[in-house]
């Protein structure tokens, strides 16, 4: 008894005293598009576990909120991905390009968008069908859904307005004009703004009122996709030749950040510690930076141009 005491004693202490974040540990997914897969990278050891094949030119990619499925957007289609044994389990057939697909926090549905055929599908995740087709104009680029999963916020490459969709109805229901060349969108962890790409600049929507409220430009040009810490108190935008910290009290640029060569696309772990930046062409890396130096600590090999990534959760060791 005593022996069995002292054991369970023993794991007890290594359970409590083990940071959370290596007894729960996440995955980046990152979408290499002249490879047609996907690489998986260990977030714990920033190093690559799995290649998965996947369709022609991927780019988009999102993961479930639950960590258990990835959603990747191909020419023709949208395929997913078990994160638990890392297999493609479906793919969703489509009539045009999809660019870019994004969640609901109830992980319910998955909204992708087809530059090709100026639409937005609606995918119901638990048959992984298309329930809805949405007209949406020339061009659609990135979507983001807030926090609350009521409203969708979609950018466009060649219309000056973001468009506003009501998830409840899938109906566009309002129009916010921005600029031309918008690309990446993301929404404040707390539901109140939503921040634009629009190449030149960095655009502040108030979703309360859907008014732009602010407008910070952008020096480097080609400014491609926006993070936040899960505090909202910094974003990091990526463009065309680094990855720029942004305090969110003052909408100052604090710290550009090196990175590699072409960074196309970045994601940030859940407790907010690190970002992954995808290093598209001429490159073909990820770089990982931590969020209290704001430096690259890590650069991982990954496949040919890579475009996206995603972190999924997980507990499991694939």
């Amino acid at each position: 008894m005593c022996s069995f005491l002292l054991l369970r004693n023993f794991f007890l202490c290594i359970l409590f005293s083990t940071p959370i974040q290596m007894l729960f540990a996440e995955r980046a997914y990152v979408s290499n598009r002249d490879d047609g897969n996907v690489s998986v990278i260990n977030t714990s050891t920033n190093t690559v576990v799995r290649t998965i094949p996947v369709g022609r030119m991927p780019f988009g990619i999102a993961s479930t909120p639950n960590g258990a499925y990835v959603y990747v957007a191909n020419e023709n289609a949208i395929h997913v991905i078990e994160t638990a044994r890392n297999i493609v389990i479906s793919e969703i057939t489509t009539d045009s390009e999809i660019l870019s697909v994004s969640v609901t926090p109830d992980g319910a549905y998955a909204y992708a968008t087809s530059m090709g055929g100026n639409t937005v599908f609606v995918i119901d995740t638990a048959t992984n069908t298309v329930i809805r087709s949405i007209d949406v104009g020339s061009d659609p680029f990135a979507i983001a859904i807030t926090p609350d999963g009521t409203r969708a916020y979609l950018t466009h490459e060649n219309i000056n307005s973001v468009f506003v969709i009501d998830i409840a109805t899938n109906v566009v229901t309002s129009t916010v004009d921005v600029g031309n060349t918008q690309r990446g969108i993301a929404i404040t962890p707390n539901g109140a703004y939503a921040y634009v790409a629009c190449g030149e600049n960095i655009t502040a929507i108030d979703i309360a009122t859907n008014a732009v409220t602010a407008t910070i430009p952008w020096e480097n040009g080609g400014c491609e996709e926006i993070v936040f810490t899960p505090a909202g108190a910094y974003a990091y935008v990526v463009d065309e030749t680094n990855v720029t910290v942004i305090d969110m009290v003052t909408n100052a640029i604090i710290k550009n950040i090196n990175v590699g060569l072409n960074p196309f696309g970045l994601a940030i772990t859940s407790n907010g510690s690190h970002v992954y930046v995808a290093n598209g062409y001429q490159d073909d890396t990820v770089s990982v930076i931590d969020t209290k130096t704001h430096t690259v600590t890590s650069t991982i090999r990954v496949g040919n141009v890579p475009g996206r990534v995603t972190i999924a959760r997980d507990i499991t060791d694939k």
